[in-house]
Protein backbone atom coordinates (compact mmCIF):
# COMPACT_ATOMS: atom_id res chain seq x y z
CA UNK A 1 0.00 0.00 0.00
CA UNK A 2 1.58 3.35 -1.12
CA UNK A 3 2.38 4.99 2.45
CA UNK A 4 1.39 8.96 3.30
CA UNK A 5 4.81 10.46 3.81
CA UNK A 6 4.37 12.02 7.68
CA UNK A 7 6.41 15.17 6.53
CA UNK A 8 5.73 16.43 2.78
CA UNK A 9 8.04 18.50 1.31
CA UNK A 10 7.51 22.11 1.72
CA UNK A 11 6.19 23.23 -1.38
CA UNK A 12 3.45 20.37 -3.11
CA UNK A 13 3.01 21.04 -6.30
CA UNK A 14 -0.26 18.29 -7.45
CA UNK A 15 -0.18 17.75 -11.28
CA UNK A 16 3.56 16.98 -10.98
CA UNK A 17 3.57 13.89 -9.24
CA UNK A 18 3.47 10.50 -11.18
CA UNK A 19 5.10 12.81 -14.79
CA UNK A 20 8.29 11.67 -16.59
CA UNK A 21 11.09 14.24 -17.36
CA UNK A 22 14.41 14.65 -19.34
CA UNK A 23 16.52 16.62 -17.72
CA UNK A 24 19.49 16.98 -19.64
CA UNK A 25 22.82 18.26 -17.57
CA UNK A 26 21.24 17.32 -14.65
CA UNK A 27 24.65 16.00 -12.86
CA UNK A 28 25.45 19.86 -11.41
CA UNK A 29 24.90 23.09 -10.77
CA UNK A 30 21.02 23.95 -11.43
CA UNK A 31 20.44 20.57 -13.58
CA UNK A 32 20.78 18.72 -9.77
CA UNK A 33 19.05 21.25 -8.44
CA UNK A 34 16.23 20.67 -10.94
CA UNK A 35 16.18 16.81 -10.89
CA UNK A 36 15.96 16.41 -6.88
CA UNK A 37 13.53 18.88 -6.84
CA UNK A 38 11.22 17.52 -9.22
CA UNK A 39 11.57 13.72 -7.15
CA UNK A 40 10.24 15.48 -4.67
CA UNK A 41 7.50 16.58 -6.31
CA UNK A 42 6.75 12.70 -7.58
CA UNK A 43 8.13 13.11 -10.79
CA UNK A 44 10.27 10.23 -12.56
CA UNK A 45 13.13 11.73 -13.57
CA UNK A 46 15.53 10.80 -16.02
CA UNK A 47 19.23 12.18 -15.42
CA UNK A 48 21.68 13.02 -18.34
CA UNK A 49 24.98 13.71 -17.76
CA UNK A 50 28.02 14.15 -20.77
CA UNK A 51 31.17 13.68 -18.50
CA UNK A 52 30.62 13.86 -14.69
CA UNK A 53 29.35 10.31 -14.36
CA UNK A 54 30.10 10.32 -10.42
CA UNK A 55 28.22 13.38 -10.22
CA UNK A 56 25.22 12.48 -12.00
CA UNK A 57 24.76 9.13 -9.99
CA UNK A 58 25.33 11.12 -6.80
CA UNK A 59 21.69 13.11 -7.72
CA UNK A 60 20.21 9.48 -8.42
CA UNK A 61 21.21 8.72 -5.27
CA UNK A 62 19.67 11.52 -3.40
CA UNK A 63 16.54 10.75 -4.92
CA UNK A 64 16.94 7.34 -4.08
CA UNK A 65 16.60 8.26 -0.19
CA UNK A 66 13.84 10.06 -0.70
CA UNK A 67 12.19 7.26 -2.58
CA UNK A 68 12.34 8.45 -6.37
CA UNK A 69 13.18 6.05 -8.73
CA UNK A 70 16.14 7.99 -11.03
CA UNK A 71 17.11 6.83 -13.92
CA UNK A 72 20.67 8.05 -15.56
CA UNK A 73 21.68 8.49 -18.70
CA UNK A 74 24.88 9.56 -20.66
CA UNK A 75 25.24 11.55 -24.11
CA UNK A 76 27.48 13.88 -25.46
CA UNK A 77 25.27 16.30 -26.61
CA UNK A 78 27.46 18.06 -29.49
CA UNK A 79 26.47 14.98 -31.68
CA UNK A 80 23.37 14.77 -32.64
CA UNK A 81 23.47 10.95 -32.64
CA UNK A 82 23.93 11.29 -29.01
CA UNK A 83 21.16 14.46 -28.99
CA UNK A 84 18.37 11.55 -30.10
CA UNK A 85 19.86 8.57 -28.00
CA UNK A 86 19.80 10.24 -25.11
CA UNK A 87 15.84 10.77 -25.45
CA UNK A 88 15.01 7.04 -26.52
CA UNK A 89 17.16 5.48 -23.65
CA UNK A 90 14.89 8.20 -21.20
CA UNK A 91 11.86 7.06 -22.87
CA UNK A 92 12.78 3.29 -22.46
CA UNK A 93 13.51 3.75 -19.03
CA UNK A 94 10.67 5.70 -17.93
CA UNK A 95 8.16 4.21 -20.25
CA UNK A 96 7.52 7.21 -22.11
CA UNK A 97 8.03 11.08 -21.76
CA UNK A 98 5.79 13.57 -20.51
CA UNK A 99 8.35 16.43 -20.05
CA UNK A 100 11.98 18.09 -21.52
CA UNK A 101 13.74 20.09 -19.94
CA UNK A 102 16.84 21.36 -21.62
CA UNK A 103 19.23 22.59 -19.27
CA UNK A 104 23.07 21.39 -20.77
CA UNK A 105 24.86 24.03 -21.72
CA UNK A 106 28.45 25.42 -21.28
CA UNK A 107 30.85 28.65 -22.38
CA UNK A 108 33.31 26.23 -23.29
CA UNK A 109 36.25 28.74 -22.44
CA UNK A 110 36.31 32.84 -22.51
CA UNK A 111 37.67 33.47 -26.27
CA UNK A 112 37.40 36.80 -27.77
CA UNK A 113 35.31 36.58 -31.24
CA UNK A 114 38.51 38.19 -33.13
CA UNK A 115 40.86 35.03 -31.56
CA UNK A 116 37.76 32.15 -32.08
CA UNK A 117 38.56 29.67 -34.08
CA UNK A 118 35.62 27.62 -36.58
CA UNK A 119 35.89 24.76 -34.52
CA UNK A 120 35.62 26.74 -31.05
CA UNK A 121 32.40 28.39 -32.51
CA UNK A 122 31.01 25.10 -33.91
CA UNK A 123 31.57 23.43 -30.52
CA UNK A 124 29.89 26.32 -28.63
CA UNK A 125 27.17 26.36 -31.28
CA UNK A 126 26.46 22.55 -31.23
CA UNK A 127 26.35 22.31 -27.68
CA UNK A 128 24.46 25.69 -26.70
CA UNK A 129 22.30 25.89 -29.75
CA UNK A 130 21.89 22.98 -31.76
CA UNK A 131 21.19 20.36 -28.83
CA UNK A 132 18.54 22.26 -28.19
CA UNK A 133 17.09 21.90 -31.33
CA UNK A 134 18.33 18.23 -31.43
CA UNK A 135 16.69 17.20 -28.28
CA UNK A 136 13.72 19.08 -28.78
CA UNK A 137 13.30 17.44 -32.01
CA UNK A 138 13.77 14.06 -30.88
CA UNK A 139 11.45 13.91 -27.48
CA UNK A 140 8.54 15.79 -29.22
CA UNK A 141 7.16 12.56 -30.73
CA UNK A 142 6.98 11.45 -27.29
CA UNK A 143 5.61 14.28 -25.52
CA UNK A 144 2.54 14.46 -27.89
CA UNK A 145 2.28 10.21 -27.12
CA UNK A 146 1.44 11.02 -24.12
CA UNK A 147 -1.18 13.56 -24.88
CA UNK A 148 0.87 16.90 -24.36
CA UNK A 149 3.59 17.98 -21.85
CA UNK A 150 6.04 21.15 -21.71
CA UNK A 151 9.99 22.03 -22.67
CA UNK A 152 11.57 24.40 -20.38
CA UNK A 153 14.42 25.83 -22.23
CA UNK A 154 17.91 27.01 -20.28
CA UNK A 155 18.99 30.34 -21.55
CA UNK A 156 20.72 33.51 -19.86
CA UNK A 157 20.86 36.69 -18.79
CA UNK A 158 23.80 36.54 -21.31
CA UNK A 159 21.12 36.51 -24.10
CA UNK A 160 19.67 39.70 -23.86
CA UNK A 161 23.57 42.18 -22.86
CA UNK A 162 25.37 39.78 -24.96
CA UNK A 163 28.19 38.40 -22.65
CA UNK A 164 30.75 38.88 -20.30
CA UNK A 165 34.85 39.49 -21.88
CA UNK A 166 35.55 36.16 -24.28
CA UNK A 167 31.46 34.81 -23.40
CA UNK A 168 29.81 36.34 -26.90
CA UNK A 169 29.92 33.56 -29.04
CA UNK A 170 27.81 31.84 -25.57
CA UNK A 171 25.51 34.64 -25.21
CA UNK A 172 24.47 34.44 -29.06
CA UNK A 173 23.93 30.61 -28.60
CA UNK A 174 21.92 31.82 -25.89
CA UNK A 175 19.92 34.01 -27.60
CA UNK A 176 19.05 31.87 -30.03
CA UNK A 177 17.96 29.77 -27.46
CA UNK A 178 15.76 32.85 -26.43
CA UNK A 179 14.26 33.17 -30.12
CA UNK A 180 13.98 29.32 -30.82
CA UNK A 181 11.65 28.97 -27.48
CA UNK A 182 9.08 31.68 -28.44
CA UNK A 183 8.55 30.05 -32.03
CA UNK A 184 8.71 26.80 -30.86
CA UNK A 185 5.73 27.67 -28.28
CA UNK A 186 3.37 28.11 -31.34
CA UNK A 187 4.28 25.65 -33.35
CA UNK A 188 3.87 23.22 -30.72
CA UNK A 189 1.15 24.08 -28.54
CA UNK A 190 -1.52 22.94 -31.11
CA UNK A 191 -0.48 19.43 -30.07
CA UNK A 192 -0.86 20.32 -26.65
CA UNK A 193 2.77 20.68 -25.53
CA UNK A 194 4.00 24.36 -23.60
CA UNK A 195 7.19 25.34 -24.16
CA UNK A 196 8.98 28.46 -22.15
CA UNK A 197 11.78 29.47 -20.88
CA UNK A 198 14.20 30.57 -18.31
CA UNK A 199 17.28 33.08 -17.98
CA UNK A 200 19.15 32.45 -14.93
CA UNK A 201 21.66 35.47 -13.93
CA UNK A 202 24.94 34.92 -12.69
CA UNK A 203 24.96 31.60 -10.06
CA UNK A 204 26.88 30.00 -8.46
CA UNK A 205 27.95 26.70 -10.38
CA UNK A 206 30.58 24.75 -11.53
CA UNK A 207 30.12 26.98 -14.50
CA UNK A 208 31.76 29.69 -13.13
CA UNK A 209 33.98 28.01 -10.85
CA UNK A 210 35.45 26.99 -14.42
CA UNK A 211 35.23 29.95 -16.37
CA UNK A 212 35.19 32.92 -13.83
CA UNK A 213 37.82 34.21 -11.13
CA UNK A 214 37.21 36.37 -8.11
CA UNK A 215 37.91 39.18 -9.46
CA UNK A 216 34.87 38.30 -12.29
CA UNK A 217 33.00 37.40 -10.11
CA UNK A 218 32.86 40.33 -7.76
CA UNK A 219 32.46 43.09 -10.73
CA UNK A 220 29.26 41.07 -11.56
CA UNK A 221 28.01 40.96 -7.99
CA UNK A 222 27.87 44.46 -7.81
CA UNK A 223 25.45 44.82 -10.85
CA UNK A 224 23.11 42.94 -8.42
CA UNK A 225 20.82 44.93 -6.52
CA UNK A 226 19.63 42.10 -3.91
CA UNK A 227 24.00 42.27 -3.42
CA UNK A 228 24.62 38.58 -3.83
CA UNK A 229 25.29 36.44 -6.72
CA UNK A 230 22.28 33.38 -7.15
CA UNK A 231 22.75 29.76 -6.02
CA UNK A 232 21.42 26.65 -7.66
CA UNK A 233 17.78 26.29 -5.69
CA UNK A 234 16.95 30.49 -6.13
CA UNK A 235 16.08 28.92 -9.85
CA UNK A 236 14.11 25.83 -9.17
CA UNK A 237 10.92 27.97 -8.32
CA UNK A 238 10.60 29.42 -11.71
CA UNK A 239 11.15 25.60 -13.46
CA UNK A 240 8.43 24.12 -11.22
CA UNK A 241 5.68 27.15 -11.87
CA UNK A 242 6.07 26.74 -15.53
CA UNK A 243 6.12 23.15 -15.34
CA UNK A 244 2.81 23.09 -13.59
CA UNK A 245 0.01 23.27 -15.97
CA UNK A 246 -2.12 24.08 -12.69
CA UNK A 247 -0.25 27.58 -11.99
CA UNK A 248 1.01 28.95 -15.10
CA UNK A 249 -1.57 26.98 -17.81
CA UNK A 250 -1.93 30.07 -20.00
CA UNK A 251 1.93 31.09 -20.43
CA UNK A 252 3.88 30.06 -23.63
CA UNK A 253 6.74 31.31 -25.58
CA UNK A 254 8.24 33.25 -22.00
CA UNK A 255 11.54 34.04 -20.55
CA UNK A 256 11.47 34.01 -16.94
CA UNK A 257 14.19 36.27 -15.61
CA UNK A 258 16.11 34.90 -12.21
CA UNK A 259 19.06 37.11 -11.94
CA UNK A 260 18.41 38.84 -8.70
CA UNK A 261 17.45 42.34 -10.67
CA UNK A 262 20.44 42.33 -12.39
CA UNK A 263 18.17 43.07 -15.77
CA UNK A 264 14.74 44.70 -15.42
CA UNK A 265 12.28 46.05 -17.49
CA UNK A 266 10.12 48.77 -17.69
CA UNK A 267 6.99 48.65 -20.40
CA UNK A 268 9.05 47.63 -23.76
CA UNK A 269 12.32 49.16 -22.60
CA UNK A 270 15.40 48.40 -20.45
CA UNK A 271 15.34 49.81 -16.99
CA UNK A 272 15.77 53.37 -16.68
CA UNK A 273 14.00 54.25 -19.69
CA UNK A 274 10.45 55.37 -19.70
CA UNK A 275 8.41 53.99 -22.38
CA UNK A 276 6.80 56.44 -24.77
CA UNK A 277 4.22 54.84 -26.68
CA UNK A 278 4.23 55.38 -30.60
CA UNK A 279 0.42 54.26 -31.25
CA UNK A 280 -1.32 57.12 -33.08
CA UNK A 281 -3.69 58.58 -30.38
CA UNK A 282 -7.21 57.67 -30.60
CA UNK A 283 -10.03 59.18 -32.33
CA UNK A 284 -11.76 61.69 -30.76
CA UNK A 285 -15.56 60.86 -29.68
CA UNK A 286 -18.28 61.71 -31.19
CA UNK A 287 -20.11 65.90 -30.33
CA UNK A 288 -23.03 63.60 -27.88
CA UNK A 289 -20.54 61.44 -26.22
CA UNK A 290 -18.30 64.33 -25.67
CA UNK A 291 -21.20 66.35 -24.03
CA UNK A 292 -22.21 63.42 -21.77
CA UNK A 293 -18.78 62.91 -20.50
CA UNK A 294 -18.78 67.03 -20.33
CA UNK A 295 -21.87 66.24 -17.75
CA UNK A 296 -20.57 63.84 -15.91
CA UNK A 297 -17.00 65.25 -15.37
CA UNK A 298 -18.71 68.77 -14.14
CA UNK A 299 -20.95 66.70 -12.01
CA UNK A 300 -18.05 64.73 -10.23
CA UNK A 301 -15.40 68.11 -10.01
CA UNK A 302 -18.32 70.33 -8.36
CA UNK A 303 -20.07 72.53 -10.61
CA UNK A 304 -23.48 70.46 -9.65
CA UNK A 305 -23.10 69.35 -6.12
CA UNK A 306 -20.83 70.02 -2.88
CA UNK A 307 -17.14 68.99 -3.05
CA UNK A 308 -17.70 66.59 0.51
CA UNK A 309 -20.24 64.54 -1.75
CA UNK A 310 -17.78 64.60 -4.33
CA UNK A 311 -14.79 63.40 -2.22
CA UNK A 312 -17.28 60.60 -0.76
CA UNK A 313 -18.01 58.60 -4.04
CA UNK A 314 -14.43 59.64 -5.25
CA UNK A 315 -13.24 57.70 -1.67
CA UNK A 316 -15.94 54.79 -2.04
CA UNK A 317 -14.92 53.77 -5.23
CA UNK A 318 -11.30 53.58 -4.21
CA UNK A 319 -12.42 51.51 -2.09
CA UNK A 320 -13.71 49.13 -3.99
CA UNK A 321 -10.91 49.04 -6.74
CA UNK A 322 -7.84 48.50 -4.23
CA UNK A 323 -9.52 46.49 -1.56
CA UNK A 324 -12.97 44.90 -2.47
CA UNK A 325 -12.53 43.93 -6.32
CA UNK A 326 -9.20 42.00 -5.62
CA UNK A 327 -10.13 40.37 -2.77
CA UNK A 328 -13.36 38.98 -5.18
CA UNK A 329 -11.22 38.02 -8.05
CA UNK A 330 -8.45 36.35 -6.20
CA UNK A 331 -11.48 34.33 -4.50
CA UNK A 332 -13.13 33.45 -7.80
CA UNK A 333 -9.69 32.69 -9.01
CA UNK A 334 -8.79 30.42 -6.33
CA UNK A 335 -12.05 28.54 -6.71
CA UNK A 336 -11.58 27.93 -10.41
CA UNK A 337 -8.23 26.77 -10.10
CA UNK A 338 -9.56 24.48 -7.79
CA UNK A 339 -12.24 23.55 -9.47
CA UNK A 340 -9.92 22.95 -12.94
CA UNK A 341 -8.19 21.08 -10.98
CA UNK A 342 -10.46 18.56 -9.07
CA UNK A 343 -12.64 18.10 -12.28
CA UNK A 344 -9.38 17.15 -13.99
CA UNK A 345 -8.80 14.50 -11.22
CA UNK A 346 -12.09 13.40 -10.44
CA UNK A 347 -13.01 11.76 -14.02
CA UNK A 348 -8.94 10.35 -14.44
CA UNK A 349 -9.51 8.68 -11.05
CA UNK A 350 -13.03 7.75 -12.21
CA UNK A 351 -11.04 6.13 -15.24
CA UNK A 352 -8.36 4.47 -13.73
CA UNK A 353 -11.08 2.61 -11.13
CA UNK A 354 -13.37 1.95 -13.65
CA UNK A 355 -10.13 -0.18 -15.88
CA UNK A 356 -9.36 -1.60 -12.50
CA UNK A 357 -12.56 -2.81 -11.38
CA UNK A 358 -12.75 -4.37 -15.37
CA UNK A 359 -9.24 -6.23 -14.69
CA UNK A 360 -9.70 -7.17 -11.58
CA UNK A 361 -13.32 -8.99 -13.03
CA UNK A 362 -11.19 -10.56 -15.89
CA UNK A 363 -8.47 -11.77 -13.35
CA UNK A 364 -11.48 -13.28 -11.22
CA UNK A 365 -12.79 -15.37 -14.23
CA UNK A 366 -9.05 -16.60 -15.41
CA UNK A 367 -8.62 -17.47 -11.79
CA UNK A 368 -11.54 -19.48 -11.76
CA UNK A 369 -11.14 -21.09 -14.52
CA UNK A 370 -7.36 -22.18 -13.86
CA UNK A 371 -5.93 -20.04 -16.57
CA UNK A 372 -2.75 -17.86 -16.35
CA UNK A 373 -3.55 -14.40 -14.65
CA UNK A 374 0.17 -12.83 -15.17
CA UNK A 375 -1.37 -10.09 -17.44
CA UNK A 376 -3.80 -9.09 -15.49
CA UNK A 377 -1.73 -8.89 -12.30
CA UNK A 378 1.24 -6.84 -13.67
CA UNK A 379 -1.84 -4.29 -14.97
CA UNK A 380 -3.63 -4.17 -11.58
CA UNK A 381 -0.19 -3.38 -10.24
CA UNK A 382 0.44 -0.75 -11.99
CA UNK A 383 -3.15 0.42 -11.83
CA UNK A 384 -2.67 0.22 -8.32
CA UNK A 385 0.44 2.53 -8.44
CA UNK A 386 -1.27 5.21 -11.22
CA UNK A 387 -3.79 5.90 -8.27
CA UNK A 388 -1.94 5.61 -5.66
CA UNK A 389 0.26 8.53 -7.11
CA UNK A 390 -2.91 10.69 -7.98
CA UNK A 391 -4.74 9.90 -4.71
CA UNK A 392 -1.24 11.39 -2.64
CA UNK A 393 -1.61 14.25 -5.33
CA UNK A 394 -4.25 15.17 -4.07
CA UNK A 395 -4.01 15.43 -0.76
CA UNK A 396 -2.88 19.19 0.00
CA UNK A 397 -6.90 20.27 -1.79
CA UNK A 398 -8.54 18.89 1.60
CA UNK A 399 -10.10 20.87 3.92
CA UNK A 400 -11.46 18.16 6.03
CA UNK A 401 -10.03 14.90 7.25
CA UNK A 402 -12.55 12.38 5.54
CA UNK A 403 -10.65 13.62 2.49
CA UNK A 404 -7.33 12.07 3.36
CA UNK A 405 -8.95 9.08 5.18
CA UNK A 406 -11.00 7.87 1.85
CA UNK A 407 -7.47 7.63 0.13
CA UNK A 408 -5.71 5.79 2.49
CA UNK A 409 -8.86 3.69 2.69
CA UNK A 410 -8.98 3.29 -0.86
CA UNK A 411 -5.04 2.57 -1.78
CA UNK A 412 -6.22 0.30 1.22
CA UNK A 413 -8.74 -1.78 -0.55
CA UNK A 414 -7.21 -1.91 -4.15
CA UNK A 415 -3.49 -3.64 -2.26
CA UNK A 416 -6.57 -5.91 -0.22
CA UNK A 417 -8.16 -7.06 -3.71
CA UNK A 418 -4.92 -7.77 -5.06
CA UNK A 419 -3.90 -9.92 -1.99
CA UNK A 420 -6.84 -12.00 -2.22
CA UNK A 421 -5.31 -12.77 -6.18
CA UNK A 422 -1.86 -13.50 -4.73
CA UNK A 423 -3.45 -15.83 -1.98
CA UNK A 424 -5.57 -17.73 -4.78
CA UNK A 425 -3.16 -18.00 -7.66
CA UNK A 426 -2.27 -21.49 -8.67
CA UNK A 427 -4.76 -23.37 -6.76
CA UNK A 428 -7.51 -25.43 -8.01
CA UNK A 429 -10.90 -25.20 -7.53
CA UNK A 430 -12.54 -27.89 -8.62
CA UNK A 431 -14.79 -28.63 -5.50
CA UNK A 432 -17.70 -26.72 -4.92
CA UNK A 433 -16.77 -25.61 -1.48
CA UNK A 434 -13.50 -24.41 -2.70
CA UNK A 435 -15.66 -22.50 -5.48
CA UNK A 436 -17.67 -20.82 -3.75
CA UNK A 437 -14.94 -19.87 -1.04
CA UNK A 438 -13.16 -18.02 -4.23
CA UNK A 439 -15.85 -16.60 -4.90
CA UNK A 440 -16.53 -15.15 -1.55
CA UNK A 441 -13.48 -13.77 -0.43
CA UNK A 442 -13.11 -12.14 -4.49
CA UNK A 443 -16.75 -10.57 -3.81
CA UNK A 444 -15.51 -9.29 -0.14
CA UNK A 445 -12.61 -7.65 -1.72
CA UNK A 446 -13.98 -6.05 -4.28
CA UNK A 447 -17.49 -4.89 -2.05
CA UNK A 448 -14.67 -3.46 0.35
CA UNK A 449 -13.59 -0.92 -2.04
CA UNK A 450 -17.16 0.60 -3.06
CA UNK A 451 -17.46 2.47 0.51
CA UNK A 452 -14.09 4.28 0.69
CA UNK A 453 -14.54 5.33 -3.12
CA UNK A 454 -18.03 7.03 -2.87
CA UNK A 455 -16.84 8.83 -0.08
CA UNK A 456 -13.18 10.04 -2.18
CA UNK A 457 -15.87 10.95 -4.90
CA UNK A 458 -18.16 13.22 -2.41
CA UNK A 459 -14.80 14.86 -0.66
CA UNK A 460 -13.20 15.83 -4.10
CA UNK A 461 -16.96 16.60 -5.50
CA UNK A 462 -16.94 18.87 -2.49
CA UNK A 463 -13.43 20.79 -3.05
CA UNK A 464 -14.66 21.35 -6.19
CA UNK A 465 -18.27 21.78 -6.34
CA UNK A 466 -19.10 19.37 -8.58
CA UNK A 467 -22.12 18.21 -9.68
CA UNK A 468 -22.17 14.27 -9.27
CA UNK A 469 -21.55 15.36 -5.27
CA UNK A 470 -25.44 14.14 -4.67
CA UNK A 471 -25.50 11.39 -6.86
CA UNK A 472 -22.21 10.22 -5.20
CA UNK A 473 -23.48 11.07 -1.66
CA UNK A 474 -26.55 9.29 -2.41
CA UNK A 475 -25.11 6.23 -3.26
CA UNK A 476 -22.82 6.45 -0.22
CA UNK A 477 -25.66 6.52 2.02
CA UNK A 478 -26.98 3.72 0.47
CA UNK A 479 -23.24 1.43 0.65
CA UNK A 480 -23.39 2.36 4.17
Amino acid sequence: MPQIAPEPPQLVIPDLAGKRVLITGASTGIGAELAEAFAEQGARVAIHYAHSEDAAWEVAGAIGRIGGEPHVVQGDLTKGEDCARVVAEAVAALGGLDWLINNAGLMLGRTPTTEASDAHFDEVMALNGRSVFSVSRAAVPHIKAAGGGFIIHTTSIAARHGGGGGAVLYAAAKGFVSTFARGQSKELIGDRIRVNAVAPGVIETPFHERYSNAEQMEAMRKTIPMGRVGKPEDCVGAYLFLASEMLSGYMIGQVLEVNGGQLMHVGRRSCGRRHVSEDPAPPAPPRGLRRAAGGVSGFLSGDRTPVWFTIILLMAGALGTYFIAPTVNASFEAQKLRTDFVIKNYYDLRIKMEEFQATYVAASQKLMGGDNLQAEILKLQELVARVGAQNLSMLPMFDRVEGPRAVAQVNSAMNAMLGVLYAHAGGTFDAEADRAKLTADLGRASADLVPPLLELYVRIGEVGRLKPVEKNAELLGSAK
